[in-house]
């Protein structure tokens, strides 16, 4: 009998759903530095909360060009990977740029969207597009730059985690104006 008073008296109490947590980021105070070095013909503005490496492989070989670096955020798991390539001649040019919307739409198996926005600073000869990957794809925003006569940078951010769109999101707006503010201070040597 009071087995049936208690289940009686529980199934009267509405139920009120929660609202979905997410993990807290602490997000750095936005400070830059200017990246420079002997081997890369450009140099641009990155976070002060990262930390620059070049990469000396590429599938156990010599990257084409010595300026292929990463852009570590060791506080969001997160890397923007930087290639730099010589622009040899047109035909190669085209093989760059067509490359380059080959390896982002691979991620339309799993993005929701992809968005691409042109990319003009003429001022420093600075052209390309910005590509914004929704969804639970691994890589949530890439790009690339040229100058179309000599230089060219294709960056693409990746976290080192399960992609999952809706957790990622703070950071990933948060890392995507670092990748803007980088872009628009880029300048060819």
């Amino acid at each position: 009998m009071l087995t049936l008073l208690l289940l009686a008296v529980a199934c009267k109490e509405e139920y009120t759903p929660k609202p979905r947590g997410y993990f807290q980021l602490d997000l750095p105070q936005k400070s830059y530095k200017t990246f420079s070095n002997e081997v890369c013909p450009c140099t641009f503005e990155y976070p002060s909360y990262a930390a620059i490496e070049q990469e000396t492989h590429f599938f156990d070989e010599k990257p084409e060009h010595p300026c292929w670096v990463n852009i570590n955020f060791p506080d969001f798991n997160a890397t923007i990977y930087l290639s730099y390539k010589d622009i040899r001649d047109r035909t190669y040019f085209e093989k760059v740029i067509a490359d380059s919307y080959k390896l982002t739409f691979k991620h339309s198996q799993k993005a929701d969207f992809i968005d691409e926005a042109p990319i003009e600073n003429p001022a420093q000869h600075v052209f390309g597009y910005q590509f914004d990957v929704g969804g639970d794809a691994a890589s949530g925003s890439q790009f690339f730059v040229t100058d179309s006569i000599k230089h060219y940078i294709r960056g693409a951010l990746y976290f080192r985690s399960t992609p999952n769109a809706d957790s990622l999101q703070p950071a990933m707006e948060f890392l995507k104006k670092d990748m803007d503010h980088m872009i628009r201070t880029l300048k060819w040597k």
